[in-house]
Formats: structure tokens, C-alpha cells, sequence
């Protein structure tokens, strides 16, 4: 076996085994999509975080808001929540939508890298296939 070809295998597993796994099932997605369902996680996480710390700041202040619930004016309150609300959720998503980009641009980088590497492997095979059959096999 060429020592050449054998370490590319080395790597190429290698790789396979570490980064590839996720790098090649994120370069399966066109970008927009892969950016797009990390979004839709996102808000629907957010939403869940921020309605659960709207109910513990509620559930603190249950006191106050059982005996001043006639008092409260709700629409300022209700307006003060819904920006709060967009304000996470726009936040959030620039991080994300940030996160997601680089993460993308790496893994399809890595997994073109491991595709150029797979190509080159696959030369190497079949030089030494015209060469075996012509008789010319090289051994080190």
C-alpha cells in the first residue's frame, strides 16, 4: 500500500471522526436555510425563556398585582412587555443570525477542503490501478 495514499486515509478519517460530522451535515443545507432554521429556533426559544421570566416577575410580584389589579394601567404595561419582547427577540437573532453565517462559511470551507482531499485520494487510486495493470506496481 502507498504510504502516500495511507495517510491521506489517516486524515481523511481523521477529520471524518472530529469535524465531519457536523461540518458535512450543516454543507448539506443551502445557507438561507441553514441560517433560516436556526432563526425559527431561536424566536421559538426566546419566547419560551421570555414568558417564563415574565411569569416568575409576575409570581414575585403577585401581591402587589392582586391588590392593585383595578389600579393597573394595563396598556402601558401590555405596550412595555411587547417591546421588551421584540427587543430579545431582535437581539437574540442578530446573534444568531451572526453565529450561524460563520459557522456555515467554516464548515462548507472544511468539508470543500475534505472533498479536494477525497478527490485527490481517489487519483491516487486510480494511478495505481493503471499502473498495477500495466505491471508497473511501485512498492516502498
Amino acid at each position: 500500500m502507498n504510504n502516500n495514499r495511507l495517510i491521506r486515509m489517516i486524515h481523511l478519517a481523521m477529520y471524518e471522526q472530529v469535524d465531519g460530522k457536523e461540518d458535512i451535515a450543516i454543507s448539506k443545507y443551502f445557507r438561507r436555510d441553514y441560517i433560516a432554521f436556526g432563526l425559527f429556533k431561536n424566536i421559538v426559544l426566546v419566547t419560551i425563556a421570555f414568558f417564563i421570566l415574565l411569569g416568575f416577575i409576575a409570581l414575585y410580584n403577585l401581591e402587589f398585582l392582586a391588590t392593585n389589579f383595578s389600579n393597573i394601567n394595563f396598556q402601558p404595561l401590555i405596550l412595555g412587555i411587547v417591546i421588551a419582547y421584540l427587543l430579545v427577540v431582535g437581539i437574540f437573532s442578530v446573534i444568531v443570525f451572526v453565529i450561524r453565517g460563520l459557522r456555515y462559511e467554516k464548515a462548507a470551507q472544511r468539508a470543500n477542503i475534505y472533498d479536494k482531499k477525497l478527490y485527490e485520494l481517489e487519483k491516487i487510486y486510480i494511478l495505481e490501478r493503471k499502473a498495477k495493470r500495466n505491471g508497473k506496481v511501485k512498492r516502498k
